[in-house]
């Protein structure tokens, strides 16, 4: 009855039937790819490979300042936020440093389940996927997606309930937090935005203050209230209103039985019991409101798909805890109510109970779902072989979702759940990768990193099959060569991520991603040096990126197994695998300028420039010219790198300060001036800093500076440095603040 992995069947299902606007428009590989994220977490659910579903989705309906198909040169830069993402990404960090507190399972695991059941049921169960289409029709929003014959399509679903089912539990981590957490989590996620220049303050100590849309078109909600003239009595821009106006809307609820419903909210809140569901909702309308108007978007993508998407999120808990009980009453949510409310809770109920543990990095899953979906009937059985001790016996699994859901009108042969569970607990965490390069051209970089590896292949394959040399390896990869979209998930995804880290390998080296339009000089070539420091970055990528989808090391390869032989330290990789990726790293500058942009000293290094130049100056020699840069280039590389990496340890012990730097366009007041004893402190961090390299590399004191023989009268303790020195290096800090302003950076406080 039950078949293993069933999920994987009804997901290709849900892909073979779907077309992606973006896919047949604008001829994107959006589809697949988003499908291989999928794929590659089925074949592992681990929080690394959850994350990169969440990574994907988000990326793909990513709201931008412009037209995402814009052909300015500019448009493939980081500088877009992509806040949804982010704050996922920081809820997750906060969630792996709070294993202890109790939380019982990953909220991005949990979520991404909840994801692709969700898609599972809506492939095979045409009566909700009726339910779904009336109600979207139904509503005045009629700008749903329609495929490539006009018709509505099944996207209009994945967008809403992406975002429904993705950011459901967003909220969940910081349900366990002390105030003292949720005050740094504030910080930071504050610091996020005014790195962005958004003007978007979330405050997690004051609900009032968190219910509450940043107003700056105020026409955002005409629209609406010229559809449903009842809503020109409530404040839209205070997520709670909306909640409410839709939930009046949907469930035909008096203006008595509303104000109950706040006082109730208020009296949780009061309480300190805390509903993650009320905060993800609030937060999920906070987040795009202000970015649907800051980009200037059609406001009823807001007040339809996201407030529907909201709604679900606001309902997964208080449905069945609050509004069924005394003195709301209601009774059993019907699919034609709220179809992704309804959905929500049916997988929120269904799915923890047989992924407790998929947060272990394991090839074998300890935990499974035997699964069978139709039109008639739903069937479960869990086999759980290491659950945590709350795990919900299958009998009361069924009983809830009996009492909460009017389930017989989408299964009419109703529900069949049973499980085979040990009890047990192990959990651990995995790892994420940080969203960097904007999606439109990560597609684009991904496909052309394959041809490239195909034309190396194919040249040493031809070469060894001219000179009669032509080994087993190379034959083999030859003859397993296809195009990118024939690809296996798991290497079509591996290439996405090795796109997307390339400006965190250009960071480590002071480079960074700019439009043509930028004033800086295009770097075209990197050192021999900086080239092995990429190759090795991307190496050390690898292998964590392996590691986290459950391989490990073994002296043969075997695919099958998960070994693999190149799972070892850089220092003892075959100097032919290690080509592949020095080959790789010399030719970002080449793929970067493919799709119209260009590679350039970021502000970090340009700074760096900038303190050299004042050490020319201290010297006597002026650079005013704007000669300094030619003259940083001519420097030894390590004289460049001892710059760069002043620079960079200065920015770190600014920001230990509680100071940061952002772009000088940002929001924030710049500091013009460091005081005294800060600048003094960071004076003397500096030479601390150098001190300890220096001698690390055998340097020496001596009375005289020989680097030849790597001597230097200045190695020596701060408080034994020459009092000429010392006056020069605090100065050198003291001219920060002017330094930025020549890059283009400020210098701002954090509060």
């Amino acid at each position: 009855m039950f078949k293993e992995n069933s999920l994987q069947s009804y997901v290709d299902s849900f892909f073979d039937n779907l077309t992606l606007y973006d896919d047949y428009k604008y001829d994107h590989r959006y589809k697949s790819i988003l499908k291989a994220s999928i794929d590659v977490f089925l074949d592992n659910e681990t929080q690394f490979n959850a994350f990169g579903v969440y990574e994907i989705f988000l990326m793909i309906y990513q709201i931008t300042p412009e037209d995402k198909f814009s052909s300015n040169d500019n448009s493939g830069i980081v500088s877009p936020p992509n806040i949804p993402l982010d704050f996922a990404n920081l809820m997750k960090r906060y969630e792996e440093n709070s294993s202890g507190l109790g939380m019982g399972s990953d909220f991005l695991i949990r979520s991404v389940n909840v994801f692709i059941l969700g898609l599972a049921i809506y492939s095979q169960n045409k009566n909700y996927k009726n339910y779904f289409k009336d109600y979207v029709i139904g509503t005045p929003y009629k700008n749903y997606y329609k495929n490539s014959q006009g018709e509505f399509s099944d996207e209009e679903f994945l967008y809403r309930w992406g975002i429904a089912s993705l950011f459901y539990d967003i909220a969940l981590p910081i349900e366990f937090m002390a105030k003292p957490r949720k005050k740094l989590l504030n910080n930071e996620i504050n610091s996020i935005l005014n790195a962005y220049g958004e003007d978007l303050q979330i405050n997690l100590l004051d609900f009032p203050e968190l219910d509450s849309i940043t107003k700056i078109d105020y026409s955002f909600s005409d629209n609406y209230r010229n559809e449903y003239p009842t809503a020109n009595f409530l404040n839209l821009f205070k997520p709670t209103q909306v909640i409410f106006h839709r939930l009046a809307l949907d469930f035909d609820l008096d203006a008595r039985t509303l104000h109950l419903l706040e006082n109730k909210l208020k009296d949780i809140l009061e309480n300190v019991t805390f509903d993650h569901g009320l905060i993800s909702s609030v937060l999920i309308l906070k987040i795009y409101g202000y970015i649907l108007q800051n980009y200037d978007k059609n406001p009823d993508i807001f007040f339809y798909p996201i407030v529907d998407s909201a709604i679900a999120i606001f309902l997964h808990n208080i449905y069945r805890n609050l509004l069924q009980g005394d003195p709301f009453n209601l009774g059993k949510l019907h699919p034609s109510q709220n179809p992704i409310a309804f959905l929500l809770i049916l997988c929120d109920i269904i799915q923890p109970h047989y992924q407790t543990s998929a947060i272990n990095n394991k090839n074998s899953l300890e935990n499974d779902l035997k699964i069978e979906i139709d039109s008639d009937r739903l069937y479960v059985k869990y086999i759980v072989r290491n659950a945590s001790p709350g795990f919900i016996a299958h009998d009361d699994i069924k009983n809830l979702i009996y009492r909460t859901l009017s389930i017989d009108d989408i299964f009419i042969m109703g529900l069949a759940i049973s499980a085979d569970v040990e009890l047990q607990n192990n959990i651990d965490f995995g790892e994420i990768i940080k969203n960097d390069i904007s999606f439109r051209n990560v597609e684009i970089l991904a496909s052309q990193l394959h041809q490239e590896y195909n034309n190396k292949i194919k040249m040493e394959y031809e070469k060894e099959l001219t000179n009669g040399s032509l080994n087993d390896t190379i034959k083999a990869e030859y003859e397993s060569l296809c195009s990118f979209d024939e690809l296996p998930s798991d290497i079509k995804i591996s290439y996405i991520r090795q796109v997307k880290s390339i400006p965190k390998k250009l960071n480590r080296i002071g480079y960074e991603i700019a439009g043509l339009s930028d004033e800086r000089v295009a770097i075209n070539s990197f050192s021999p040096k900086e080239i092995e420091e990429i190759a090795i970055l991307e190496h050390e990528h690898w292998c964590e990126e392996k590691t986290a989808r459950g391989w490990t090391y073994g002296p043969i390869r075997d695919d099958d197994k998960l070994i693999h032989n190149c799972l070892v330290p850089w220092e003892k990789l075959d100097p032919s695998i290690q080509q592949y990726d020095l080959d790789a790293a010399a030719n970002i500058p080449r793929i970067i300028d493919s799709v119209g942009l260009k590679i350039v000293f970021s502000k970090i290094k340009l700074l760096a420039v900038e303190m050299y130049k004042y050490y020319l100056d201290g010297k006597g020699v002026s650079q005013k010219d704007g000669r300094s840069f030619s003259y940083f280039m001519q420097l030894p590389e390590d004289i460049r790198n001892s710059y760069y990496k002043k620079a960079v340890f200065m920015v770190r012990l600014l920001f230990n300060l509680s100071y940061e730097l952002r772009d000088i366009e940002d929001s924030g007041m710049p500091v013009n001036r460091l005081q005294d004893e800060i600048a003094e402190y960071l004076a003397k961090r500096e030479h601390e800093e150098w001190y300890k390299e220096k001698i690390n590399i055998g340097w020496k004191y001596g009375p005289i500076k020989d680097d030849f023989k790597k001597i230097s009268p200045n190695l020596v303790p701060w408080y034994d440095l020459d009092r000429i020195i010392k006056k020069s290096n605090i100065e050198l800090v003291m001219h920060l603040p002017e330094m930025c302003e020549n890059v283009g950076l400020k210098i701002v406080e954090r509060q």
